[in-house]
């Protein structure tokens, strides 16, 4: 039985560049805090966990170059309460003025429409649009279970494009990924399941 990654008599593994095309594994690093970026709105709509439900956007970053390709995703917690915040009321009014912000960086048409704002409402409004967001950091109390949080990423502002500038940045030195090591763990006819 040939291989599947062999293709034409070689092991296609063999020509990708690790450093370049492979995920580390590690994630990325966040943003640096007050970071100003474009991006473009690749998905928008209302989402839903446990039940609870929020509005929600996928921006792919396209703007300092350094950073291109990565994506944001914020989430606002505009239709139920973020079940893990601490106080839900001003939690909901930040989130509601984050979401009227990126709504006017994306031409303002939800808040001209009378109405609770449907999945097709959100997608429609927000698809496609270049914005400029602003991207802050913030390091979460110190819990028992959580002694020493990660910092996390948080959105706090929205712009149309060109109402801001977005300067270039230096970019970071790129983590060195190994090549894996691929071991043909299956004999023949083994099935894993």
């Amino acid at each position: 039985m040939s291989s599947f990654w062999n293709s034409g008599g070689e092991d296609v593994r063999q020509k990708i560049d690790y450093e370049a095309d492979l995920p580390t594994g590690e994630g990325f690093e966040p943003l640096p805090d007050k970071t100003k970026v474009l991006a473009l709105v690749t998905e928008a709509g209302i989402g839903e966990k446990d039940g609870d439900r929020y509005a929600f956007a996928t921006l792919e970053i396209i703007k300092p170059a350094a950073y291109a390709k990565r994506k944001l995703f914020p989430r606002f917690w505009v239709y139920d309460d973020n079940p893990h915040a601490a106080d839900k009321e001003k939690k909901r009014a930040n989130d509601l003025k984050r979401f009227i912000k990126l709504d006017g960086a994306c031409g303002g048409k939800l808040a001209r429409k009378d109405g609770v704002p449907s999945n097709d409402d959100i997608a429609l409004a927000f698809t496609g649009k270049q914005v400029i967001v602003q991207v802050m950091l913030m390091t979460p109390r110190p819990t028992e279970q959580n002694p020493n949080p990660d910092s996390v990423q948080w959105f706090a502002d929205y712009w149309a494009k060109g109402q801001k500038e977005v300067p270039e940045v230096e970019a970071s030195s790129k983590k060195v990924t190994k090549k894996p090591e691929y071991a043909d763990d299956l004999d023949g006819d083994q099935v894993p399941f």
